[in-house]
């Protein structure tokens, strides 16, 4: 039988990831997380065994009760009078959903392949290249792209995909083009990085380096934001190199690979002069902020840190939204929650965030080492200048699953294979 159950069952969790992840909006009049996580809810009925195991786990549960808690603080808020409040409870909800698909990709990953973290992470790349297909037929087809622009939800993306002054942008199928999906391609084109230095047949290399100069090109398509993770490790390098002389020749190899992946970037075919012009801006920008004077993204964003004037407020919160606000509105993730739930509750997310992180750490510094863990971890807090920590999009999605895998990978004794 060609077409076997075993198979099925892979189609469907490659398609079920893939929607989670991205979410992209033009398939249905509401957000495909319902269709979802209803899917969720129905499998763990179907295996309650499953459900009993992975919610009494502390560091899951710790995720759950943080989310109910602000969806309590923000209907307390709502009922106080901020009327901002009871949109942020529904986002709240919508991670509480997300935390569930997580765990159902997590556990049908299991059935199929078992707990192995590096073929997780494989499989993370993989439906990264899906992705890419997407992106690719963007740009070689406009009519696919502007079906895409068209038939999405949000209804201002048109004008900002074709803006006078950004140029052509939202290129892919996905929900958040100019922040939310290039940094999870960056991310994957990090972890596609880490699997050209440590294959060692010669196809598998040429494979990840094809891989990993897709994801850049996704990157440059959408969004400079992107870019973040792979430039943390270019800049750390020197320093790895200078430390860890035992590991000079995987070092070079990878010095070498990324100047060729930043010539091949320059001079793609695919990179019209808008696009070269808007990466070389971004370089410029970073070569000011370097001298002392903050200007273009950076200028923007200094802009946008402000805080309450009220120490109640900062504390607590206003249930306030000041993201996209026409007066004085910022996109920076920690003024948003700190208006929103106040700073309090900012450091409560933290704290567990932290404590239920500790897992997917640990694992990630035995396999990839601490070059790579720095550049992960700053990615994030990188991130966190471009959106909400606790929201559901592509790169909290990517953080939920590598979260649930990496804490019950961790109570499992698989032994993984490059």
């Amino acid at each position: 039988m060609i077409f076997s159950k075993n198979n099925f069952f892979k189609v469907f969790l490659y398609l079920y990831t893939f929607l989670f992840i991205f979410n992209p909006s033009n398939f249905s009049s509401f957000n495909l997380i319902y269709l979802l996580s209803f899917f969720s809810i129905l499998y763990f009925i179907f295996n309650r065994k499953v459900f009993f195991k992975y919610f009494k786990n502390k560091k899951v549960f710790s995720l759950l009760f943080i989310c109910v808690y602000l969806c309590v603080y923000m209907l307390a808020l709502y009922m106080s009078g901020s009327e901002d409040a009871l949109y942020e409870s529904y986002v709240i909800l919508i991670v509480i959903m997300a935390i569930l698909c997580g765990l159902v990709i997590v556990d049908i990953f299991r059935k199929i392949y078992g707990f192995n973290f590096l073929k997780f992470i494989e499989f993370i790349i993989r439906v990264g290249l899906i992705q890419f297909f997407f992106v690719a037929l963007s740009v070689f087809y406009p009519e696919f792209r502007e079906w895409v622009l068209n038939t999405s939800r949000q209804e201002d993306l048109e004008s900002i995909s074709n803006s006078e002054f950004n140029g052509l942008r939202s290129f892919g199928l996905s929900l958040g083009y100019t922040s939310t999906l290039p940094m999870f391609m960056g991310v994957c084109s990090l972890l596609s990085f880490y699997f050209f230095i440590v294959k060692e047949n010669i196809k598998s290399k040429l494979f990840y380096f094809f891989v990993t100069f897709s994801f850049l090109i996704s990157v440059v398509l959408n969004a400079r934001i992107g870019l973040v993770p792979i430039s943390i490790c270019l800049i750390t390098l020197p320093f790895f190199f200078v430390f860890n002389l035992r590991k000079k020749a995987k070092t070079l190899v990878f010095l070498i690979l990324s100047v060729l992946v930043s010539f091949s970037l320059s001079f793609s075919t695919l990179l019209t002069s808008d696009y070269l012009t808007r990466f070389m801006a971004g370089l410029d920008e970073i070569d000011s902020l370097l001298g002392g004077k903050a200007t273009g993204t950076f200028e923007a964003l200094l802009d946008m840190w402000f805080f309450p004037d009220s120490k109640t407020d900062f504390i607590f919160g206003q249930g306030l939204k000041v993201f996209g606000s026409n007066s004085k509105g910022s996109d920076i993730g920690l003024v948003r929650g700190i208006y929103m739930y106040g700073f309090l509750n900012v450091l409560i997310v933290t704290a567990v965030l932290l404590y239920s992180s500790t897992p997917l750490l640990k694992t990630f510094k035995k396999y990839f080492g601490y070059i790579f863990l720095f550049s992960f971890v700053l990615s994030f807090f990188a991130f966190y200048f471009k959106g909400l920590v606790f929201s559901s999009n592509e790169v909290m999605n990517l953080f939920f699953i590598l979260l649930v895998f990496c804490i019950f990978y961790n109570k499992t004794l698989s032994r993984d294979v490059i």
